[in-house]
């Protein structure tokens, strides 16, 4: 999968004293974080710690009961929702596939910002469709249905969608969700090429050895709090799995990569 043509460089993007909660449940609280450009960021976290809440409150997608989330010193919520689709892209993993729309059309959607409400698409349009699902594996599928396709093709389409965007800062939720081993590496592949690029990349990953792998920096959750941040391969260590999942974990060096990767033992639940 290729990176070619991707948008410039993104400004600094931070969080500032971020919170959200849901009823009376909080579910985030006190995030500050700074997610580096010409990077990936991988969030990691049990289930419930807050991933998926954190990228929605960067999106735009929830309003956070405070805080805020800044993109080069301006508050993002601040932009109107075409000029923020712009800077930002956004690849949930809870997207509704029933929808009639064909792969091409699906894709399209990413170029809305940039076209007058009412508008056609443009041939430079079209071509920015076409390359978005070369990057991602998916050449020839244009006609296919959308509902047609599996969940791991049908991930690629969404991403393919987001590429189509051509924006400074990536979110990803789950992007390797439903995608075979081979699939998994080549969007993790295309992410770090985006990143080399100049590109913001933020995902939510649960595979921590996908993160040691691909990631170039991560946040850890717990309890909606940030329980450590920093450049991965002196952040994700085994006493930090060990504290917030509960695993026993030793880290070793992949003698094809050189990257760390981390065996684990059983959990220290009685």
């Amino acid at each position: 999968m290729s990176a070619a043509g991707t948008a410039a460089a993104a400004g600094e993007l931070r969080t500032h004293g971020l919170a959200y909660s849901a009823g009376q449940r909080l579910i985030l609280s006190g995030i500050e974080c700074a997610l580096p450009g010409s990077a990936v960021t991988g969030l990691l976290g049990p289930n419930g710690a807050g991933k998926s809440s954190l990228l929605r409150l960067i999106a735009a997608v929830l309003k956070p009961t405070s805080g805020q989330v800044s993109l080069a010193g301006t508050d993002l919520r601040s932009l109107k929702r075409k000029e923020r689709a712009q800077h930002l892209a956004f690849v949930d993993q809870q997207v509704d596939a029933d929808v009639p729309l064909s792969v091409a059309d699906a894709v399209l959607v990413g170029r809305l910002p940039y076209r007058p409400a009412y508008a056609p698409e443009t041939i430079r349009d079209e071509l920015i469709v076409q390359r978005s699902l070369a990057q991602v594996g998916l050449e020839g599928f244009g006609a296919r249905r959308l509902d047609s396709l599996s969940g791991g093709e049908r991930q690629r389409v969404h991403i393919a969608r987001a590429l189509a965007q051509q924006t400074g800062v990536l979110l990803l939720d789950e992007p390797t969700n439903h995608l075979d081993l081979n699939a998994q590496n080549g969007v993790l592949d295309l992410l770090r090429g985006l990143a080399r690029g100049g590109s913001t990349v933020v995902a939510a990953l649960h595979d921590i050895n996908l993160t040691a792998a691909y990631c170039d920096h991560v946040i850890v959750l717990a309890g909606g709090r940030v329980v450590a941040s920093g450049e991965t391969a002196s952040t994700l260590t085994p006493g930090l799995i060990r504290s917030v999942y509960g695993v026993p974990a030793v880290r070793l060096d992949n003698p094809l990569t050189g990257r760390p990767v981390f065996a684990f033992g059983g959990t220290d639940q009685p």
